[in-house]
């Protein structure tokens, strides 16, 4: 049940507890999800990564998003309007310095003394990118986020990240995977903005700091979108065409019928709920990893 008060015009949640909550806080859920469909696409596409590369994968995006968390902290005090990991960061960031540098250092090692050196150049202009995305999220003036798909790009990027080192290892997986490179990307895209548009809508009453708009309209037709991708991505699956890729095609099919069954019940859960929600329906490569395997 929501418990939900009115202050200054913004709304309140209860704050959630229990263990389940813990991998959101400490940054692992976003890495997690990461590992999964990258073990995904290169079982599928029968390519060899080097655990070293699935490892900087995981390292490297908790890193963003544990530096994209800490400077959210330091904006001005909105603790009333924040979701609770934000809160989190802001009381506890100092704790983080010590682990973050260490990783830090931790993965550069590995970046340059483990990767072949096709993914490290590849690697490099991802990293390039993500900067960008850094400078103009977190130097944008207020308002400035209505001009700024902030969603879209975070689902471009992960999903970049995710299939990089199989995208340098396997000369025609560009071309053979482009439905379920966009797919993927689109489900990536109904994750971010399901999270996005309820906390903007629950914590912030659909006032301060509005998302861009194409957020806005993917949170709304959170189902629509998922019945869309859904029903894309199984149809490939059963064509020809796409039968090397129907693990993949069934994986993001199956996410985005759960992320619309989310989107159908977010307005009756609690915003902390429908992100971890949001998160778990992004594991579904592990049914088809142990079913791909048996």
């Amino acid at each position: 049940m929501i418990d939900v008060g009115i202050r200054s015009g913004v709304r309140h949640e209860r704050a959630s507890s229990g263990p389940w909550i813990w991998p959101t806080l400490l940054s692992l859920d976003a890495p997690l999800v990461a590992v999964v469909w990258q073990l995904l696409f290169a079982t599928t596409v029968h390519a060899h990564v080097a655990p070293a590369a699935t490892a900087v994968t995981a390292l490297a995006v908790w890193l963003i998003y544990v530096a994209d968390r800490i400077l959210d902290s330091f904006q001005a005090d909105q603790d009333a309007r924040q979701p609770e990991r934000h809160r989190f960061y802001r009381a506890h960031r100092t704790a983080f310095w010590v682990p973050f540098l260490a990783v830090l250092l931790f993965t550069g090692w590995m970046t340059g003394t483990r990767l072949d050196p096709r993914t490290l150049h590849a690697g490099i202009w991802l990293a390039l990118a993500v900067g960008v995305y850094f400078v103009r999220v977190h130097a944008l003036r207020p308002g400035a986020e209505q001009l700024f798909p902030k969603e879209l790009v975070v689902a471009i990027l992960f999903a970049a990240g995710t299939c990089l080192p199989i995208a340098t290892g396997v000369g025609n997986f560009q071309l053979g995977f482009l439905l379920p490179i966009f797919l993927f990307v689109l489900v990536l895209w109904m994750n971010t903005s399901a999270i996005e548009y309820t906390e903007w809508l629950r914590l912030r009453d659909g006032q301060a700091d509005r998302p861009h708009q194409s957020t806005i309209l993917a949170g709304r037709r959170l189902v629509l979108l998922g019945i869309a991708v859904a029903a894309v991505a199984i149809g490939a699956s059963v064509s020809s065409t796409f039968q090397m890729a129907r693990p993949i095609l069934l994986a993001i099919g199956t996410s985005a019928i759960a992320l619309g069954v989310i989107g159908l019940r977010s307005r009756t859960i609690p915003s902390h709920t429908v992100r971890l929600t949001a998160d778990a329906a992004l594991l579904t490569p592990v049914l088809f990893l142990v079913v791909f395997r048996s």
